[in-house]
Formats: C-alpha cells, sequence, structure tokens
C-alpha cells in the first residue's frame, strides 16, 4: 500500500484496519505518533461523530503532539486541495486520501473540527480519569469539586495523625494498631514514617487489602492461597527445565547424598536416593535444597568444581579403580553443570526457587500481616475523610473514583452504560506505562463489546521503554496482553521494527549490546520483556556513532575520577561544536539521577557553554535560596540564634568565625537580635566585624520593626534589598531562585507569618529551580540539555552524553512492608506481601523473596532506562563511567550500575571503547587535588560583599516617614478615613490573592477568623476608634464569606483556569515612558477567552444599580487599557469585568455605558 521499501510495512498496513483491535509493539523511533494520528483520522472517516473515538495518553506532552498532528495533516490536506499541488510518494497519497475522506466528512456533518479541535478526544488518563469521576461525585467519593495535586502531604499526615489517635481508644483498630507498634519496638515516629511512605503508593496495595477486608481468617487464607500458587508455579519452571537432564541430576545427586550419608548419617538421615525430580510439596523442600546447594555456591553462582565437602571424594589411592570412579563422577558434574549453563534464565529459576519460603509462615509473622491489613484498610478511609477537609485528591485517588464511578462487571453504573453506547473506538498510547488499575478502567469500559460490533482498540506501546515501575506502572500488563489478549476482544499484536530517528551506525550498535542484556523470554509477573530488533531507515554516519570512554581510579581517588569525567563530557561538547554542524545541532546530557549532574554543572559554568535544564537541580542546594530561609526564619523568631548566626555568616554581612564566636559569648543568655542590638558592647569583636555589624543592626532594624504587620514576603524581600542581598548573586539561575522564593512566601503566607515553617522549608528544598538559560556567553548556540533519562523519554537530540554510567543507585532503607504484584499462569494478578521483622530479629523468609523480587524487577527496568536513553541519540552518543581498582587491579563494576547491564558486550569491542586511568588524565597533583584524592574537602573562603553599602538619602527619608506615621497618634481626619478604605481595600485584594493561590480551599473560610488580629494589625494606623475598627474587620470577613461562598463566583478563583494568575505586573511604553500596571485577576477560560477582573471593595450607600453605573463609569477606560495590552501580546476574545466583593457580584462591562 505504501512504502513498500519498509521492512515492517505489512504490519502498519494492518494497523489501519479498523475493524480488528491491535496491540504493537513500537520500539523507539517507529513513528507510533503518526500510525496512531492516522488511524485516529481514519476512524473519523467513518463514525458518527467525533466523540465516538477516545484517544487516551499518559502525558499531556503526549496528548498535545497527536492532537497537533491530526489537525496538522487536515490542515495539510486542506491547503493541497486549495492549491492543487500534486502529492507523490506513496505513503502520502494514502495519508492525503484519508485526511480528504475526514475533511468530507467533517464539512457534511457540521463538525467543524478546525474550528473547535475541543471535540477531538484526546486526553491524558489522568484528566479522564477526573471526568468520570466528576460524573459520579457520591458514588466515586471524591465529593464537591476537589482540586487535583501532587502535594497532598498534609492529607496524608491528618490521616495518620486520626488513625494513631485511636491507639488510646477501645475499639477494634487500637488493638491492631498496638500489635503494629509493638513489632517495631514501640517506635511511633518509625511507624509515622513507615506508614507515610506507604501512602505514596497505596494503589499498588490498596485494591488486593481492600478485598480481603477485615476478617483474619479471609486474610490468612489469601495470603496462604497466594504464596501456595508462587510455590508451585516456581516449582514447576524449574521441573519443566531440569525434566530432560533428569537422569545425569539424579545419578550425580544420588552419588554425592550416598558419599556425604557415610561421613554425616544423621546430617542425611531424611535423605534417601532420589528416583524423580522432586516436586513442589512442602515435604520435597528439603531435596530442592539439595540439589540447589549441590549445584550452586551460597553467592548463587555455578558451582565450578567439587570435593569431598560436595560427596565427591577424591577416592582412596591404594584402589586405583575407585579412585577413577570418584574421577569420573567429578568430570560428568562438570560436562552436567556445562549442559545447564547453556540453559537460558535456568540460574535465576534455581535461585528463586531457593529463596522461596515454606507455605507455612509462622503464627507471629500472620498475625502480624492481618493486623497490618486492617490498619492499611482503616487508613485508606481516614485518608478519603482527610481527602474531603481539605478538598484535595492526588492522582491515584482520581483513578481509585474513576474506578469506583464504572462500578463492576456484575453492577455496572448508568454512566458505564452511557459510556459504552457514546465510545466506539478507543485508542491507547504508552500503554507498557499502563497500572492494574487503569486496566481495570479500560476493562470495564470495553467489558460490553461483543464480536462482529465494529469496535476497535487499538494499543500502542513498547515494552523496552516502560521505566515508570515507582509510579506503578506495570509492563507485565503489556506482556500479558500480548500473549493472552483480553477476555472479550480479540487483540492481535503486531511488531514495527523500522527506525526513522536514528542513523545505522546508532540502530546497529542498541541491536548489538542489548539483544542479550534483555532477558530472552517474556516474564509478565517480574516484567521481563525480551530485545525486539531494529531496522535503520537512514544511512550511517561516518562521524556519528556510539563510544565508550572508562576512567579508571584507586579506592580513594572517586571524587577526582567524578571531576574528569565531568571534564571530558565538556570536551566532547566543544569538539562536537568544533566539527561545524554543532551550533544548530541539539545537545544532551542524559543521568540516572540529578546528583550525578554536580560536577557537569560546575564544568558548564566554567566553560561558559549555555545549558537549559528542567526540573533537575532543586532550590534547596542554592546557599542564597539558603540565606533566604535563615532570613525569614530569623524575622519570625528573635529566638532562632541558629538562623540569626546563619544571617550573620551570610554573605550581605560575613562574620568571621572568631566574630561568630564573640557574638554568641556575649549574648549568651539573651537572643541574637538583642545582643548585635548592643553591637558597641560587644568585646573581641575586630575593627572590621564590628563596623560591619553597626550597619547590618541598622538596616535589619526597620524590618523587626515592621514584624507582622506587613505581608509575609514584603518584610523578607524589604529585609534582603535594604541588606543588599542581590549584591551577592552571581547568576541567572540565582536571581530566578530568589523570585521564586518570594511567590512561595506569598503562597503559603498566613496572617503575616507562616501556618507550618516545616513545611513551607520542605516545600522550598523540594521546588525545582526555574527553567532558565544560563551563561548566554554566545547567542547562536542551541543551549545544551540536561534531563534525567525518565524526563528524557519521549525525545529526540542529534548528540546524547551519558556519564555516570558506573555510579551505583542509593540504598533503600528497608520499608515496613513489601509487596509484589505478581501474574500467574493464568493470566491472573495476584498480591504477595510481607511485613518487615520485629525489631531484632531476622528477615522473614517472604519479606527476603519479595525484597530480591524488588531487587531483580529494578535490575529489568535499568537495563530499558539505558536502552531509552541510548535511542534518544540521532547522530552519536558519548558514554562515560568512573570504575573503581581492585587490590587486583581488575575493574570493579556494580551489579546495580547501569553499566553492568551492557558489560559483557561493551568488554568484546576493541575501537569504540577506551579504558584509561585517572593518574593517566591527571598528571601532577596538587594540595587541593591531593585533599580531593582523599576525599577531604578543600577550605570554603568566606564570601561577603566587599563593603555595606549605607542606606541612601530616598531610603532613609521613606523609612522615616513611615516610622513617624507608624507613631502618629494624630486625630481621626478625612485624610484618614480615605487611608481606611484603601487599607480595607488591600487587606480583601490580599485576601482573595490568597485564596486563588491556595491549594486548601475547602479550610481556607474556616481559618479566615484567626486572621482577624493580623488585619486589626494593618488597620491599627488608620483609625484611631476601636468602633470603627471593629466594623472594618466585620466588613472584610463579611465580604470575602460573601464572595468565596457565592458558587456563582467560584470560577472565578479556580487556579485550573489556563494562565490563571492575581496581582498580575505588567508593563508598557507609552510615549517613551514606562507605565507599570497591576491586573487584580486575569486567566483564559473553557472557552479560550481571557478574563480581566478589577475587585471593587467599596460598599453602596444607596441604590445597588446606580452604584454600579457609577463604579463602571470609573473604572471602565482603566480596563480597556488593560485589555488593549493583552490585545498586543495575543490573539482572543478578551472580556472585562468588575466583582464587587460587598455585594457580591460579577459585572461584566461589554461596551461604553
Amino acid at each position: 500500500m505504501m512504502n513498500a521499501d519498509l521492512p515492517d510495512q505489512s504490519a502498519r498496513d494492518q494497523a489501519l484496519d479498523i475493524s480488528k483491535s491491535f496491540i504493537v509493539q513500537a520500539p523507539a523511533g517507529s513513528g507510533k505518533t503518526a500510525l496512531l494520528a492516522l488511524r485516529y483520522l481514519k476512524l473519523l472517516s467513518v463514525c458518527e461523530q467525533p466523540e465516538q473515538i477516545l484517544a487516551i495518553t499518559f502525558t499531556k506532552k503526549a496528548a498535545s503532539e497527536m492532537r497537533e498532528r491530526i489537525l496538522q495533516t487536515l490542515y495539510w490536506a486542506r491547503e493541497i486541495d486549495s492549491s492543487k499541488d500534486v502529492v507523490s510518494g506513496q505513503f502520502e497519497q494514502h495519508r492525503l486520501k484519508i485526511a480528504r475522506d475526514v475533511l468530507t466528512k467533517n464539512k457534511d456533518n457540521n463538525w467543524h473540527l478546525l474550528e473547535n479541535p475541543s471535540r477531538l478526544r484526546v486526553q491524558t488518563i489522568d484528566s479522564f480519569c477526573f471526568y468520570l469521576a466528576s460524573q459520579l461525585p457520591v458514588l466515586s467519593r471524591i465529593g464537591g469539586n476537589p482540586q487535583i495535586t501532587e502535594d497532598v502531604d498534609q492529607c496524608f499526615r491528618d490521616a495518620i495523625a486520626n488513625i494513631l489517635k485511636q491507639l488510646d481508644q477501645d475499639n477494634r483498630i487500637s488493638d491492631d494498631l498496638e500489635r503494629v507498634q509493638i513489632h517495631l519496638d514501640n517506635d511511633l515516629s518509625r511507624l509515622e514514617k513507615l506508614l507515610m511512605d506507604l501512602l505514596y503508593n497505596r494503589d499498588q496495595w490498596l485494591p488486593h487489602i481492600l478485598e480481603i477486608g477485615n476478617s483474619n481468617e479471609k486474610a490468612r487464607v489469601y495470603l496462604q492461597t497466594c504464596l501456595e500458587e508462587l510455590v508451585s508455579e516456581s516449582i514447576a519452571e524449574a521441573q519443566r527445565v531440569l525434566q530432560p537432564f533428569a537422569p545425569a541430576i539424579l545419578g550425580i545427586a544420588n552419588y554425592a547424598l550416598t558419599n556425604l550419608k557415610s561421613e554425616k548419617p544423621i546430617q542425611y538421615a531424611q535423605l534417601n536416593q532420589f528416583s524423580v525430580i522432586p516436586k513442589s510439596d512442602n515435604k520435597d523442600r528439603h531435596i530442592w535444597r539439595f540439589i540447589l546447594n549441590l549445584f550452586l555456591t551460597k553467592e548463587g553462582n555455578w558451582r565450578r568444581k567439587v570435593d569431598v565437602r560436595n560427596g565427591f571424594p577424591t577416592g582412596d589411592k591404594a584402589d586405583k579403580e575407585h579412585q577413577a570412579l570418584c574421577s569420573l563422577r567429578k568430570q560428568q558434574f562438570v560436562e552436567l553443570k556445562d549442559e545447564l549453563l547453556k540453559e537460558d534464565d535456568l540460574l535465576s529459576s534455581l535461585n528463586y526457587v531457593r529463596l522461596l519460603p515454606d507455605s507455612s509462615t509462622d503464627n507471629q509473622q500472620w498475625e502480624f500481616l492481618t493486623a497490618l491489613t486492617k490498619v492499611l484498610t482503616q487508613l485508606g478511609s481516614e485518608l478519603l475523610l482527610s481527602f474531603r477537609r481539605f478538598g484535595l485528591i492526588d492522582f491515584i485517588q482520581t483513578g481509585a473514583a474513576a474506578r469506583a464511578a464504572l462500578g463492576c462487571d456484575t453492577n455496572p453504573t448508568d454512566l458505564t452504560f452511557v459510556l459504552d453506547h457514546n465510545i466506539q473506538h478507543i485508542l491507547v498510547d504508552e500503554f507498557q506505562d499502563t497500572s492494574q488499575l487503569q486496566l481495570d478502567i479500560l476493562q470495564q469500559l470495553t467489558a460490553g463489546w461483543e464480536m462482529g460490533d465494529e469496535r476497535s482498540l487499538f494499543l500502542v506501546g513498547d515494552a523496552l521503554q516502560s521505566c515508570y515501575g515507582f509510579r506503578n506502572a506495570n509492563v507485565g500488563l503489556y506482556l500479558n496482553i500480548q500473549q493472552n489478549g483480553l477476555p472479550n476482544i480479540v487483540v492481535q499484536p503486531l511488531l514495527l521494527s523500522a527506525n526513522f530517528r536514528s542513523q545505522a551506525g546508532i540502530v546497529n550498535w542498541v541491536n548489538e549490546h542489548f539483544a542479550s542484556a534483555f532477558p530472552n523470554k517474556p516474564n509478565p509477573s517480574r516484567g521481563a520483556v525480551p530485545y525486539t530488533h531494529s531496522i535503520a531507515t537512514k544511512t550511517a554516519d561516518k562521524n556519528g556513532g556510539i563510544s565508550t570512554e572508562i576512567i579508571t581510579y584507586d579506592k580513594d581517588e572517586r571524587i577526582a575520577a567524578r571531576e574528569t569525567e565531568a571534564k571530558l563530557a565538556i570536551d566532547h561538547i566543544k569538539q562536537l561544536r568544533k566539527q561545524g554542524k554543532v551550533p544548530s545541532e541539539s545537545i544532551a546530557i542524559l543521568v540516572r539521577n540529578r546528583g550525578h549532574l554536580e560536577y557537569i554543572i560546575r564544568e558548564l559554568h566554567k566553560s561558559h557553554i549555555s545549558w537549559e535544564s528542567n526540573d533537575i537541580d532543586r532550590m534547596g542546594d542554592l546557599q542564597v535560596v539558603r540565606d533566604l530561609l535563615s532570613l525569614t526564619k530569623a524575622l519570625l523568631n528573635p529566638h532562632d540564634r541558629l538562623s540569626w548566626f546563619s544571617i550573620l555568616r551570610a554573605p550581605w554581612l560575613g562574620l568571621t568565625t572568631s566574630d561568630l564566636h564573640a557574638v554568641a559569648q556575649f549574648g549568651k543568655n539573651r537572643s541574637v537580635w538583642n545582643t548585635i542590638s548592643q553591637s558597641h558592647e560587644i568585646p573581641n569583636l575586630s575593627q572590621n566585624g564590628a563596623e560591619r555589624l553597626a550597619q547590618f543592626v541598622n538596616n535589619i532594624a526597620y524590618s523587626m520593626r515592621f514584624r507582622y504587620q506587613t505581608s509575609l514576603r514584603e518584610l523578607v524581600e524589604t529585609t534582603w534589598n535594604l541588606l543588599r542581598g542581590a549584591a551577592a548573586i552571581d547568576t541567572n539561575r540565582e536571581i530566578a531562585c530568589v523570585n521564586l522564593y518570594f511567590d512561595l512566601l506569598t503562597k503559603q503566607e498566613y496572617a503575616g507569618g507562616l501556618n507550618s515553617l516545616e513545611q513551607f522549608q520542605e516545600l522550598v528544598f523540594d521546588s525545582f529551580i526555574p527553567v532558565q538559560q544560563k551563561n548566554l556567553m554566545n547567542q547562536t548556540e542551541t543551549p545544551v540539555q540536561l534531563l534525567t533519562m525518565h524526563k528524557a523519554k519521549g525525545l529526540e537530540f542529534d548528540h546524547v552524553i551519558i556519564p555516570g554510567l558506573a555510579n551505583p543507585p542509593r540504598s533503600d532503607d528497608k520499608p515496613l512492608f513489601v509487596w509484589h504484584e505478581r501474574i500467574n499462569n493464568h493470566g491472573q494478578g495476584r498480591l504477595l506481601f510481607a511485613a518487615l521483622s520485629a525489631t531484632g530479629s531476622n528477615d522473614d523468609a517472604m519479606y527476603a523473596l519479595l525484597r530480591h523480587e524488588k531487587q531483580q524487577k529494578t535490575l529489568l527496568e535499568n537495563t530499558r532506562l539505558l536502552y531509552i536513553a541510548i535511542t534518544r541519540a540521532k547522530i552519536s552518543a558519548k558514554l562515560l563511567a568512573t570504575v573503581g581498582l581492585s587490590d587486583k587491579n581488575e575493574l570493579q563494576v556494580s551489579s546495580k550500575s547501569l553499566l553492568s547491564r551492557i558489560w559483557r558486550e561493551l568488554e568484546r569491542e576493541a575501537n569504540a571503547l577506551s579504558i584509561v586511568s585517572l593518574k593517566s588524565l591527571m598528571g601532577g597533583v596538587d594540595e587541593e587535588k591531593q585533599n580531593e584524592k582523599n576525599e577531604l574537602p578543600s577550605p570554603t573562603p568566606i564570601k561577603r560583599v566587599k563593603t555595606l553599602k549605607q542606606l541612601d538619602d530616598t531610603e532613609l527619608n521613606y523609612l522615616t516617614k513611615l516610622n513617624q506615621y507608624t507613631d502618629s497618634t494624630d486625630q481621626y481626619s478625612d485624610e484618614q478615613e480615605s487611608n481606611l478604605t484603601a487599607r480595607i481595600g488591600e487587606i480583601i485584594h490580599q485576601e482573595l490573592e490568597v485564596y486563588a493561590n491556595n491549594e486548601g480551599k475547602s479550610s481556607y473560610l474556616k481559618l479566615l477568623q484567626t486572621k482577624k488580629a493580623y488585619w486589626s494589625l494593618q488597620l491599627r494606623n488608620a483609625t484611631d476608634s476601636k468602633q470603627e475598627l471593629s466594623n472594618s474587620l466585620e466588613m472584610i470577613s463579611e465580604s470575602i464569606h460573601r464572595t468565596l461562598e457565592d458558587e456563582d463566583l467560584n470560577w472565578i478563583f479556580d487556579d485550573n483556569q489556563e494562565k490563571s494568575q492575581s496581582e498580575l505586573s505588567i508593563s508598557s511604553l507609552h510615549k517613551g515612558i514606562i507605565q507599570n500596571h497591576l491586573i487584580d485577576r486575569t486567566f483564559i477560560d473553557k472557552e479560550n477567552v481571557r478574563w480581566i477582573i478589577d475587585y471593587k471593595s467599596g460598599k453602596p450607600n444607596g441604590d445597588e444599580s446606580e452604584f454600579i453605573e457609577n463604579q463602571t463609569k470609573r473604572h471602565e477606560a482603566q480596563l480597556r487599557r488593560y485589555k488593549r495590552l493583552f490585545e498586543e501580546m495575543e490573539c482572543r476574545t478578551t472580556k472585562m469585568a468588575l466583582l464587587f466583593t460587598a455585594i457580591p457580584k460579577l459585572v461584566e462591562i461589554k461596551h461604553h455605558q
């Protein structure tokens, strides 16, 4: 049909047969998005309504890309028809025909797709789940209109606190909680942390826990059944592989047993001569242990040779015949072992059997497990209540709510019937990253489908690129459907092989190195994915390809090696850019985790190479942010000694260690602020320190005077400016972080302070540095992209550099509870779980097995992650690693590193692998390098501004007037009344801004009364009348309550609106003069209309309509100026409105009145 030259053209042709359902394996660079878009268009050409087709993706980017691809094809076809151009090529002609059919259908049925693209149902799984849940809020248990967010820690803490309160109560759950707590040696803080960790992954275990219910016996039966099934199927697999070798195995085993029984009759009394490979019965487990110990070492490797300790004596020297027999038996063992070595995955299978626990776990472990299942069930219920209290839900809860809204197979809801009627075709992208919950939703949507009803399911993914196990993605589900299909739908597997992305040198290298790195056979339970080869459609590039460079180092040279590795990466970038094309070609540095970029970023700065990153480095790593946090803490609490000493050390003051010591000694029993306020009395201060400290105290004294009288952001930002904090900033990224810090303060501020300083600090440390282009020394060069491998998925670059390949991952703490979602031989999901043994006890056998399962799944996912990283490259990829040397001068490649996944193949290379020692790269070693070699940090010099700049006259006059105003007790006047009205308006504006940005909207009004004291501080200088102050506070409270409780106005404050912003500051240039404007509220609604809303807090004294008319005339010109500014920046409909908070009412300004 299309391009007969493509090696997989037949599969691509089949994929466009919309009468059938498929699951498509689409490796990296195979053009799956184009295939999905083309099938979607083919479906559009035959369906009755566009909404009958549902396309689901897992990211907003993927959804946007698919929708854009569909629309671009339609625009392209329309342009071709209007220009009468001729399209050549079978593929383009076929694409044009499909697009023309859609345009005809669109015109005949008045769909208006190009004018209204929202009719294309291309959405993320999360947005689709929220749509389902919101249709039946009561049944789905989400209630109201909650906000979806990833930041639900406050809900987790609340749920855990509420369940732990029941420890002191007399009810059913208190006994179970007590049993769990005793198991952890009464360490309550540890229990809280372990429960917190479990809630992050509750979608993986909660559905199974809920199935078990609150019955101890039911829980035990379920767990026992799952365990027995695991043991039976695992041993059956080992039996199957060993059966062809049964005579040789049994002969060797019986020979060894005979000899061992003669030497140690008591130890081997239970064993008799073997006649068959043992079964999975408990009584045969000791036979399995004997055979496994015979062939495997304690470390789990094949035993190279045997001796008398294994039942293979050397024989009696006097008896030559017996000696020959002994030698023969040893030779037979080696030959048998060599044959077993050839069996793929047999070693891991036998090691797994060795780890299998007995089916009869001890009663204490069962009691703890059953108690824990009931505690976790109750915790899930408490979390639902917490979500409702805070008005928040996360994506996991959204999925669970969607599943509940659809009902079940035997009891579907009305929503299920409606969707069954409306949705005729479903397409799913990135299906390898689906979870069990998402699969349940898909199966429920298709439960009513029947053979021949002209519906279709199209699943596309690449099992080789499944890397989101930590988000509960289960590639085993993909493999299971690929092998067994779905219960009521025939799903045919298709395989794509053409690679349109990478040149042949890269594709061939990947094929050669990863074919053996991936397992040979699929294993849905463990997520073992066999490799599928790709075929390049681009010819090889002689200047491209893949090369590997390994730096070897001695035991104490790890840091120096990683710094050198970073320098090699930068040298490679410079070399690429010398080749001529690269200024316009993209370069990406991909790492396993953010920590691997520490030295890379440092070298990029040194070399003045522009770079960009997104979600790579966190704000908390920057000293300027830590200094701001210390400043915030110090201003909030004069008695926080650590924070005060931190700001005394910060660059804006920079006291030496000896001066800090002098301050500390002088003020042992006083606050630091009180101590430095008398800086002239502090003995032993250096002259420079005394001068700097006196100026610092003079500057910060103004801030201490206004604590809790102004907004926290204003207080901290003003203080930072007074201290000349900007003078200590060196880079654009620091500027971006400072601005973001102040924005976070605005969002988290509560009544002039912070509701939770600990949570704010956690938020700051977890926030990523905003995307900024750094070191713009050469604007003609494309900035280098810094990404984690997970974030790089779905992207492509001309050149890729992958450092840190030999770095081992962080070690995991032992969790309270481990689980493994296993798929049995019948394709059914089973949950196996075990608990951490009681403090002081050895690990439970089941716990050890499941930890092993997790480790094996991680290793398999590591292979896929490395495959993803390398296949991002179009022209070249550079692999870098630092590997330590053993005492025997051998390379020590960690088995947990990414490098280990392809090390066997790399060792066979001659041309593309370079191994070089650190010493040969470094040459001489100076004192600083010697410190690095010994892993001792070099001394860090004080960073501080050279001189503290005094406040200028303008600043002094302003602050003096402000102080006088604060202390003023002038009698009430008209000017004061005007000021009071303005202050009331400012407070209402401020509160509406805080509410619009607040994630916990449902709890906001409940806490509003607690802010009255803060408002009072802000108003106290605007009135001397207590009655007027009380009336003003009541007016503020009433206005805010009435506005926010009005359901017709809720949409205005929904921060999920596109480009939602409050108190937006914009500038314009008018007749050469810069004018600044502050817009109270603006956003783009679902109809793509820009709203500009101005808050008005005034209250009508007479006729309400007359008041509104006057206010509209007064402020219309200002709103129209705002409208013109936005119309210059964007092309969309813009509406203006006034929000009167005292009435409350939203009045749209449509024309001159």
